[in-house]
């Protein structure tokens, strides 16, 4: 399997002329299959990203994240080349799946907390330098009942990892201009060249179990996502948690429109959650235990 694909991006703001890119992207895949159980898969993929209008010119309070963002004008478009290959085995109600990748990325474009605060809110600045990033995940799933039954249950695991490193080698000191109300300030800034990326995801490991049986639905699932001490320059550690939902469905139909009945339940172990790769997680932690009832409809 090939694939290609190329676009020109034309960003013009306000005031200032316009800025183009050109973004182009190759893909090749194949499947290897020893048997009916049994098949390998490798993949590669050459890709190209044109940086966007807020990592270009952001300059000041960005709301939603409560912190103050720049961004650099001198951006490059983004390159990464991809390298993935996995396993795929099915047996009757078994069905497994394993996948490793690494993807080597030319200016990866990133948002690096500086350390520095003004008017009480963090600054962070877009840049890019060159990362790699190598993860792998898995999946199994069993199906309970037999094919032939009025009803489906399936159990689902997985498993997910990935590590984000910088690999620009020396450190670079930089200044920039912060605004505060009407001037601004300019504060020296390093940024490194080697270590972590900012809020990568942490490794997780889960389960879920799905039932149907006519208009019937329910499923209950809980993951568990590990600590993540990997972190970069001006980034604090994150702890572990486990996540645990519940859902109840019923779907029935009518002439004009099919309904559902759904009662779901979120995050039932009532923990402090505050997800690692949340801008806001030093502000805003997940919604503890809630509950939820309502009816749909479907025209």
């Amino acid at each position: 399997e090939l694939g290609a694909r190329h676009e020109r991006v034309e960003l013009q703001p306000l005031g200032e002329a316009a800025r183009d890119y050109d973004a182009s992207s190759l893909s090749a895949a194949a499947i290897w299959r020893f048997n009916e159980a049994l098949d390998f898969r490798f993949g590669l993929d050459s890709s190209e990203r044109a940086p966007t209008n807020e990592e270009l010119f952001a300059y000041g309070a960005h709301v939603a994240t409560r912190a103050l963002e720049i961004g650099d004008r001198t951006l490059q478009s983004e390159r990464g080349q991809r390298v993935e290959a996995g396993l795929h085995a099915h047996s009757g109600s078994f069905d497994f799946s394993f996948a490793a990748y690494q993807t080597r990325f030319k200016d990866f474009i990133y948002l690096a907390d500086t350390g520095i605060e003004e008017a009480e809110l963090p600054v962070r600045l877009w840049t890019q330098a060159d990362a790699t990033f190598t993860g792998a995940e898995a999946e199994a799933r069993l199906h309970l009942l037999d094919a032939a039954a009025a009803s489906t249950l399936e159990l689902r695991v997985f498993a997910d990892y990935v590590h984000a490193r910088l690999d620009g080698g020396q450190s670079r000191t930089i200044q920039i201009q912060v605004p505060d109300g009407d001037h601004s300030h300019v504060h020296e800034v390093v940024l490194a060249g080697t270590g972590n990326l900012p809020r990568i995801a942490p490794a997780r490991i889960g389960a879920d179990l799905d039932w149907s049986w006519a208009g019937w639905r329910a499923s209950m699932g809980a993951v568990h996502y590990l600590a993540q001490d990997r972190v970069a320059a001006d980034e604090r550690t994150s702890d572990s948690y486990t996540l645990v939902d519940a859902h109840l469905a019923y779907r029935w139909e009518l002439p004009a429109a099919s309904w559902e009945v759904f009662l779901d339940g979120n995050n039932l172990g009532n923990q402090e959650i505050r997800p690692h790769t949340s801008l806001l997680r030093d502000f805003a932690p997940l919604p503890g235990r809630s509950l939820a009832f309502g009816i749909r409809a479907f025209f």
